[in-house]
């Protein structure tokens, strides 16, 4: 699939080195690599990757019955503000549906305010706040969303 200028390919458990890198690199508590091989290993998660040459971004994603949740989204730090973590939302959106669900649920640190605007402007409504869930980022908020099919 060719979205922005960038190849995104579903990610196999074969990728989950480079995944856990790369989350590392985005988020204070990264990802392990056998977390991530575990969650590709399951029937219910699918994991989409952004690479131009290398991999730029990624986006797991859980279905399950209706329901569809982003379970993580991270792109390098040196590669963000260009698109890719829209290219990934948007091909979610476009797995979410093909599979069935009948809603799309993510959550977002309330200090995170450019991922905030991104999914609102691809149509994601805040339904709830987790107080304090983030506890490597000083006890922040989670705001939970939903981009309803």
């Amino acid at each position: 699939m060719e979205q922005h200028g960038l190849k995104i390919t579903r990610l196999s458990p074969a990728h989950s080195g480079a995944m856990s890198a790369l989350h590392q690199s985005g988020f204070a508590s990264g990802w392990s690599r056998e977390a991530i091989e575990t969650l590709l290993g399951s029937a219910h998660c699918v994991g989409l990757g952004a690479f131009g040459p290398e991999l730029f971004g990624f986006l797991l994603l859980s279905l399950v019955a209706d329901e569809a949740e982003i379970l993580t989204l991270v792109v390098t730090p040196k590669h963000r503000r260009r698109g890719i973590a829209r290219a990934l939302l948007e091909q979610a959106i476009i797995t979410a549906k093909a599979s069935g669900a009948a809603s799309l649920f993510l959550e977002v640190s309330t200090e995170n305010t450019a991922a905030t605007a991104l999914y609102t402007t691809l149509g994601f409504e805040e339904t709830g706040r987790r107080p304090g869930y983030y506890q490597s980022e000083n006890g922040a908020d989670a705001v939970v969303m939903v981009l309803r099919f």
